[in-house]
């Protein structure tokens, strides 16, 4: 994966916020204020992605009772009380996949480097996450009005040549 400037200056800006004596880059601060490495990389994304506003976390509901589950309790109290289990709605790391797949083709790198990139082994699985939108469409219509050199209309969705807009037959 390459490292682009801003992600280098950011992990740098990262390195130094650090704590004398921590080693990690990510890390965590636990409850005594001491910086600790990041066990599960998951918990660290939805509380970042919660804060964010990104994401929520929310009750789990039996689907048969229509009632929240209960969490395992925990073994390491004397007397646990039940809580909700709760389950996270809202953006994962896999979904910065697709975008990162779209902007390495946008920006012009080779579709195999970015297939080499992005791990996908096949290419249908690769165009899968190429998704092409309504802007895509719409500066093909322009790059090929400018390789033509020819006028065009546009109404919504419709492109027409001017030169054929009063004659009823196209060469």
């Amino acid at each position: 994966m390459p490292i682009v400037m801003q992600l280098r200056g950011l992990l740098k800006e990262q390195y130094a916020r650090r704590q004398s004596g921590c080693e990690y880059v990510c890390f965590r601060f636990e409850r005594t204020g001491h910086a600790v490495r990041i066990e599960g990389f998951r918990k660290a994304w939805y509380t970042a992605c919660v804060k964010a506003g990104l994401g929520r976390m929310e009750p789990e509901i039996d689907a048969a009772t229509g009632e929240a589950v209960l969490a395992k309790p925990r073994v390491d109290r004397e007397r646990p009380k039940p809580k909700v289990k709760m389950v996270y709605r809202g953006m994962i790391f896999h979904d910065l996949r697709r975008t990162g797949v779209r902007n390495l083709v946008r920006a012009g790198v080779p579709e195999r480097v970015a297939m080499a990139i992005s791990g996908h082994k096949t290419r249908s699985v690769f165009e899968r996450y190429n998704i092409v939108s309504a802007n895509d469409i719409r500066e093909a219509g322009e790059k090929l009005d400018a390789f033509h050199g020819a006028k065009v209309i546009h109404n919504s969705f419709t492109v027409v040549h001017q030169e054929a807009a009063g004659d009823s037959r196209i060469n």
